[in-house]
């Protein structure tokens, strides 16, 4: 029979730096998707939905040795040695409302009930993490792979590329999760330390496993592409006002601030992307299935993909809200209509970098480097205009400057005085771009 030779517990605190969504699997009625919640209607991470997104994490980003990952989280065969406790908040959390709807990418029009709303809980909460780990006499030759997986873990949760994410639209960059404080403490069964922590809370010298190299990261071509814009005039992602509030639309704000959200971007950058492969003589929608991600939420048979494009969100800085009145006309008498006065609140710019978008593609072809090339060209010439008001005028960028990293290279795009420059093999991005266009040429 099996005996306990000790007990690990690893400690930690973990924060959200951008909203996250993890739900109760059903609509409230008032909204299509509610955040899960305890008793005293506190939003909180289930041990559950963390312990499978860092299993899937682990798997996919490092070589890590299958028969370690099934012993510490568990295989149809075997029980898992560590135990996941829920992740609970550690203060008082506020959720917000948010809506989304489907645009018809050949008319750029909303497309008839296809919106939703979902609830969110913004960033910058921090919640409890413990991970209970036994470890039983005859395991003992897995000990030092064990520590590697608690140094790997470290790893993944203090890294600064914001990759690991849990719950809902993390490829709309909702769920990054990161902590600076992971701590481990080791408790022997012949002490009585174990019971001093249960009953007094208190624990032992934390365990310094700094001598375990985590395991080695799998080579994973990630492309990314980082932008900072200037707004051209106005811009407005709609967001319904408050019982306080007067105007018929306001920007979207997350803990106070307006924001652009991945989801708006996303959806933008794939209806040009779509156009463009179309206008080319391509087939849009197929062939961007497996960058965009895809669904038949018709027929649950067919094939779905994951996208493998995220999009994080970000905050709009510098700029000044102004109201603007409008009233609708009747194209056929040229005469206003009755009752048809709306207001909205628009974001103006105060001629600074207001915007910062992020795009990363995993495992990216080189015809798909091409491709967010090109879309980062629409967005940086005022060519692909965001949010709403677009025949007004409204949500029109102006590039400023852009990192582009591709594996171990790396560009650098400015735009100064109406010049733009290029740092690094401007020859190897025009050949991602011929790619794309060969890539279209093969498949007609």
């Amino acid at each position: 029979m099996s005996q306990l030779k000790n007990k690990i517990l690893a400690k930690g605190e973990l924060k959200n730096i951008s909203p996250i969504i993890i739900g109760t699997g059903k609509s409230s009625g008032w909204v299509d998707i509610e955040v899960i919640k305890d008793e005293n209607g506190n939003f909180y991470i289930p041990g559950t939905s963390f312990k499978g997104a860092l299993r899937h994490f682990l798997q996919e980003n490092y070589h890590i040795p299958d028969s370690l990952i099934n012993e510490f989280f568990g295989s149809q065969d075997a029980q898992a040695i560590a135990v996941f406790d829920d992740l609970m908040a550690i203060k008082q959390t506020q959720t917000e409302i948010r809506d989304g709807v489907a645009i018809n990418y050949k008319t750029n029009i909303a497309i008839d009930g296809a919106k939703y709303d979902y609830e969110i809980v913004p960033e910058g909460y921090s919640f409890t993490l413990s991970i209970e780990i036994n470890i039983y006499d005859e395991k003992e030759e897995n000990e030092e792979g064990l520590y590697k997986m608690l140094a790997t873990i470290n790893q993944v949760l203090t890294n600064e590329d914001k990759r690991f994410c849990v719950g809902a639209m993390t490829t709309k960059g909702f769920g990054i999760l990161r902590s600076n404080n992971f701590k481990v403490y080791q408790f022997e069964s012949s002490s009585h330390s174990w019971l001093d922590y249960l009953l007094n809370n208190k624990l032992p010298e934390a365990f310094d496993f700094s001598c375990f190299l985590p395991y080695n990261e799998k080579k994973i071509n990630y492309f990314s592409i980082s932008a900072c814009f200037k707004i051209k005039n106005s811009l407005i992602i709609g967001s319904s006002p408050s019982v306080n509030e007067e105007p018929d639309k306001v920007p979207l704000k997350s803990n106070g601030k307006p924001v652009l959200p991945g989801t708006s971007i996303k959806g933008a950058i794939r209806n040009r992307a779509v156009r463009i492969i179309n206008t080319l003589g391509g087939n849009g929608e197929e062939m961007l299935k497996k960058t965009f991600g895809w669904a038949d939420n018709k027929d649950k048979s067919k094939d779905k993909y994951k996208s493998r494009l995220r999009i994080h969100e970000t905050y709009i800085e510098n700029v000044t809200e102004k109201l603007k009145n409008g009233i609708k006309i009747d194209r056929f008498t040229g005469g206003t209509i009755d009752s048809a006065l709306f207001n909205t609140v628009l974001l103006w710019s105060k001629g600074q970098e207001s915007i910062h978008i992020k795009m990363e593609l995993t495992n990216a072809e080189e015809w798909e480097k091409g491709l967010l090339l090109l879309l980062l060209k629409d967005l940086w010439i005022a060519d692909l205009p965001l949010g709403g008001n677009k025949a007004t005028g409204a949500g029109v960028l102006e590039g400023v400057r852009a990192d582009i990293i591709d594996g171990v290279q790396s560009y650098t795009i400015k735009s100064s005085n109406g010049n733009i420059s290029v740092d690094g093999n401007q020859t190897a991005l025009e050949n991602f771009v011929n790619e794309f266009v060969n890539k279209i040429n093969v498949k007609n």
